[in-house]
């Protein structure tokens, strides 16, 4: 399974959709927050002379923001699906799961799940207090999940540095 077309392929999609999930999440957090947004607010608007009230510039921002959010769904649809992917061929394969990767898959499920529920919320809304510990859960499991793969990067180039057989 190492060396086949199929595993490359699968692992380096993944790595692609990681790599979404990580940018969108900082642009989210950083460029495309609330606070960022509404404080770009009082520069264009007062120099185009239009007065609109905090509470509709909240939703205005809160609209903007979407777009960043998609794409932040899109690449972690395209993570989940590769990652479940090349596990199920590693499992297919009746290769033996060490506790790394199953924290990983564990992981994966939580950030899956709940980031879908979070994604939805438009279409099924969420209570305050649901999405707000949710959203906790997301993001712990998220952190989670990026310590756990900072654990295998790590484990990989080990391995590669001492030549050892990856058992």
């Amino acid at each position: 399974m190492r060396n086949t077309k199929l595993y490359f392929i699968l692992h380096w999609i993944g790595i692609i959709g990681l790599l979404g999930l990580i940018i969108t999440a900082f642009a989210g957090a950083v460029f495309f927050s609330k606070e960022a947004i509404m404080q770009s607010f009082g520069y264009s608007l007062s120099a185009l002379h239009i007065n609109i009230s905090p509470i509709n510039q909240l939703f205005i921002a809160k609209i903007e923001r979407r777009f960043n959010w998609d794409w932040h769904f899109y690449s972690g649809t395209l993570f989940g699906i590769s990652m479940f992917l090349f596990l199920t061929i590693h499992i297919l394969k009746k290769n033996k799961l060490k506790l790394l990767h199953i924290g990983i898959i564990i992981c994966l499920g939580f950030v899956f799940i709940s980031g879908s529920r979070l994604y939805g919320r438009l279409w099924i809304p969420l209570n305050d207090d649901f999405f707000y510990y949710l959203k906790m859960f997301h993001r712990y499991s998220a952190y989670t999940l990026v310590f756990l793969l900072g654990l295998h990067i790590l484990q990989k180039i080990k391995l590669q540095l001492t030549g050892e057989k990856n058992v």
